[in-house]
């Protein structure tokens, strides 16, 4: 498990990555402490309207290469790609269907 220090220090060590070495993956427990964060990062609604896809099958990259604007070399080189996948702002309005089924 990532010490809080440890974990502020990844964050602030943050940079845009537009090159990935293949070779090279996040240690899964790493990864997973880094997914678990943003599924848990609040919204201003307090309903979270995300999801997070992570891909690692090459043929579903290659696929997504189309629709990744972008994103091709990540596809190619990163060993995960994580798509985020949000509710539009039309669902996050007070008569839209999502809240009916509270």
């Amino acid at each position: 498990m990532i010490q809080k220090d440890k974990m502020l220090e990844i964050f602030n060590f943050r940079y845009a990555c537009k090159s990935f070495n293949p070779t090279k993956e996040i240690p899964q427990e790493d990864f997973g402490v880094i997914l678990e964060s943003a599924r848990l990062s609040p919204s201003s609604f307090g309903f979270e309207p995300w999801k997070f896809l992570v891909l690692k099958d090459k043929a579903l990259k290659n696929t997504l290469k189309s629709v990744c604007w972008g994103g091709e070399n990540a596809l190619d080189n990163a060993s995960e790609f994580v798509v985020i996948l949000a509710r539009k702002k039309v669902d996050l309005v007070a008569d839209s269907a999502i809240f009916s089924i509270w």
